[in-house]
């Protein structure tokens, strides 16, 4: 009997194939729990795992996530998951605070970009954004970051949010958009054929939204809280949509908490430059805080070294330490 394949085309879908293989190749777009939808030439279809590839993702401590490429053989309508393919790339978090702490949450897999989205109000805090630039790096993905509700502010107030993450994250691009700004046009240089981006953030920054925009499709979003502008989860399971560009766009639930256990590498790149900095100091063992001929803290008094900055690599080296 005569059986068919998808093989990619450039638009990120796939094409229909005549050929004596019973296996299909698709994306993950949804995930919850044991339940899936994959997507295979432009249709969704609902997935399950085979028992054999259950146990082999059990063996190797992992599970499968939204972004994932796998295979497997179609059965009345469903697909039978029996492989998954190599990644190029994984986002994961952690809740712990500890750098030594082993394993993390599996968010999305084979991303481009990570767009790390904030707000322009109370949501802006550049601690919370150096994890997620972080958990981004380590992925092998690119991170990029978004602020949103840029017409709430005065344009010299976006532009000293600017320059705080172009000062912090040196060669990480920084997108701004406002709530009559099209993000297609603002977001055109992400939004490339062969691309797949996760957009990270906590909740109320306008993810979904966004989405929905980029996308024609009515999301459920929440309004934030009025008194500290926290938002309410709008998103509660990550999904991936398919862009009239052909981009591949995930959307992920807000995240309130995110740990550094799965995340050191991350902190180490961000603060290399400080790094050098401490080599030049007296001491071999200088903490950076009062010792004499301390290079760091020079650098802070001279202005060249932001004193935000100086604090976050103190904190990151008392929970190195630990």
């Amino acid at each position: 009997m005569l059986a068919c394949f998808f093989v990619p085309r450039f638009f990120g879908g796939f094409h229909l194939i005549k050929t004596d293989s019973t296996v299909l190749r698709g994306q993950v777009s949804f995930q919850a729990q044991d339940r899936f939808d994959l997507l295979v030439d432009g249709e969704t279809l609902p997935a399950t795992l085979s028992g054999n590839f259950r146990r082999t993702l059990k063996q190797q401590h992992t599970q499968l996530v939204v972004g994932d490429w796998v295979s497997g053989t179609l059965q009345a309508g469903s697909m039978r998951i029996t492989a998954m393919q190599p990644r190029t790339s994984l986002l994961t978090r952690s809740t712990s605070s500890r750098f030594r702490e082993s394993g993390g949450q599996a968010i999305a897999a084979n991303l481009t970009t990570v767009v790390i989205v904030t707000s322009a109000n109370h949501d802006f805090n550049l601690e919370r954004l150096r994890r997620y630039h972080a958990i981004a790096t380590v992925s092998r993905a690119q991170p990029a970051f978004l602020i949103t509700k840029t017409d709430l502010i005065s344009d010299a107030a976006l532009a000293k949010l600017n320059d705080q993450l172009t000062a912090t994250f040196p060669g990480t691009s920084v997108y701004t958009l406002g709530a009559d700004q099209e993000p297609a046009v603002k977001l055109a240089e992400l939004l490339q054929p062969d691309a797949c981006l996760a957009l990270i953030g906590s909740s109320g920054v306008g993810k979904s939204t966004l989405v929905g925009k980029l996308t024609g499709e009515a999301l459920f979003t929440k309004t934030i809280r009025q008194d500290d502008a926290h938002g309410r989860h709008a998103t509660t399971n990550r999904r991936l949509f398919v862009l009239r560009t052909g981009t591949r766009l995930i959307d992920t639930p807000g995240m309130r908490a995110v740990g550094v256990a799965a995340a050191s590498a991350g902190f180490a790149a961000q603060f290399a430059p400080l790094e050098a900095l401490a080599a030049n100091c007296k001491f071999r063992n200088c903490r950076h805080v009062s010792e004499p001929g301390c290079a760091v803290k020079a650098a802070v008094q001279a202005g060249t070294l932001p004193e935000a900055t100086y604090q976050a690599y103190l904190k990151y080296q008392a929970k190195a330490a630990r």
